[in-house]
């Protein structure tokens, strides 16, 4: 079912029914029946990113998170290995724009940056690591007040 991703009870600025608060409460509850994700990186991590999976995970633990996301962070630490492999191979060969037989062209290694930096972003809002998707998780939205006379009374 495609729709907008699910807020936490204390961040929905919806109305809800008492019905509703239940079935939420309950349903907010059972995430915590899930086990925890595992400290440890997977194995098939290569160095680079499993120390980025140990920096990270500190943090992880604080979110609603299960060994169900272990996936998704290994796949978000992996594109971030990519991203520190290629920076680093841009450094040693010269920069983006590289000098072939045929003339200049863009440097692969560029290419291989900007394709991993796109994906690593998009497995970090999905995680709950970039600041905006942690206020739509930790921070409830304030509610404007709906009441249309309110500028008409004083507190004077």
């Amino acid at each position: 079912m495609a729709g907008r991703p699910k807020k936490l009870l204390n961040n929905s600025t919806r109305n809800n029914t008492k019905e509703e608060i239940l079935e939420k409460e309950k349903q907010e509850a059972e995430l915590s029946k899930f086990s925890k994700i595992n400290a440890e990186p997977p194995d098939f991590l290569d160095d680079i990113a499993k120390e980025e999976y140990r920096r990270v995970i500190p943090y992880m633990q604080e979110l609603p998170i299960s060994n169900l996301d272990q996936a998704q962070l290994a796949q978000y630490c992996s594109f971030y290995s990519d991203f520190v492999q290629a920076s680093e191979l841009i450094t040693r060969t010269g920069g983006v724009v590289i000098e072939t037989e045929k003339g200049s062209k863009v440097n692969p290694a560029f290419t291989a940056k900007e394709k991993a930096g796109t994906r690593m972003q998009q497995a970090a809002n999905t995680l709950g690591l970039t600041i905006d998707s942690r206020l739509r998780i930790v921070v409830p939205e304030e509610k404007e007040d709906d009441d249309p006379f309110k500028e008409f009374v004083s507190d004077d």
